[in-house]
């Protein structure tokens, strides 16, 4: 197996495995536990863990911040121990939805360099009707090579269930723009200019919702970018001065990971 699938599939296992793991973490927290309870005088609760309790005199309690709280006799109406659950995981609502993602893009069918692997990062604003639709326009950031990307897209997605964890897809469809210049000394005379084209994206993955708003996105698939690459040689020919020599179409297995809102 080339070495750029063997890295690329040890950071999608580790990815993939830390996601799990921090999935595991929230089952485990959701089971009851006990804690310590104040009620006080003047009506408040608190829940924490007593440090120090004197009767008739005070006590102290840490409470769920961390935060160490002294109260008076005077002050304290009764102290128990009650069952306690945790913030029940939040699951995204219609609205508003926002997208943001890093990570890698590789292929071994690159023209003309062969297999490469590059950084890529995107952003999603959309709107959420359902937990299986989201519907919205993304931007990205990817670089071929030497020649960076800037694809400009309607991007879908959607959760197959409204659950903590749950699968996760996607497709994007639009255009990549750039107008890159490259001198072409490596290839003959005059200059290339790199222009962007069609692009298409597809993938899946895991979403795993947490106690806030804030849902982390594991996603693995595929990228097709479309290009143009034109020829300057340095003289006009015909009264051209640019040629198009060739049509690079860039396919991409990607991997990325985010948070989305």
């Amino acid at each position: 197996m080339p070495v750029i699938f063997q890295k690329k599939r040890s950071f999608f296992l580790l990815i993939l495995c830390s996601l799990l793991a921090i999935s595991e973490g929230f089952g485990q927290e959701t089971k009851e536990k006990k804690v310590d309870v104040v009620y006080l005088t003047n009506g408040e609760r608190i829940e924490g863990m007593l440090v120090t309790y004197l009767v008739d005199k005070h006590l102290v309690i840490m409470n769920k911040r961390g935060k160490s709280l002294r109260f008076e006799a005077n002050e304290i109406e009764r102290v128990t121990q009650e069952t306690s659950l945790p913030r029940p995981i939040y699951l995204q609502k219609k609205g508003i939805a926002f997208l943001g993602q890093a990570g890698l893009i590789t292929s071994p069918n690159t023209w003309p360099f062969g297999a490469e692997t590059s950084f890529s990062i995107n952003a999603v604003l959309g709107y959420r009707w359902k937990h299986y639709l989201q519907v919205g326009v993304g931007g990205q950031a990817d670089v071929y090579r030497r020649w960076p990307m800037y694809p400009v897209y309607l991007d879908i997605r959607g959760d197959f269930f409204p659950k903590r964890l749950t699968p996760h897809y996607y497709l994007q469809s639009g255009y990549g723009i750039t107008n890159t210049r490259v001198s072409t000394q490596l290839w003959g005379w005059g200059e290339h200019l790199f222009k962007g084209g069609p692009m298409f994206g597809a993938g899946f993955g895991l979403k795993l919702h947490t106690r806030t708003k804030a849902a982390m996105v594991l996603s693995a698939g595929y990228q097709l970018q479309n290009s143009y690459l034109w020829q300057n040689w340095g003289v006009r020919i015909d009264d051209i001065e640019w040629e198009l020599i060739n049509r690079p179409n860039f396919q991409r297995i990607n991997i990325r990971f985010g948070v989305s809102l």
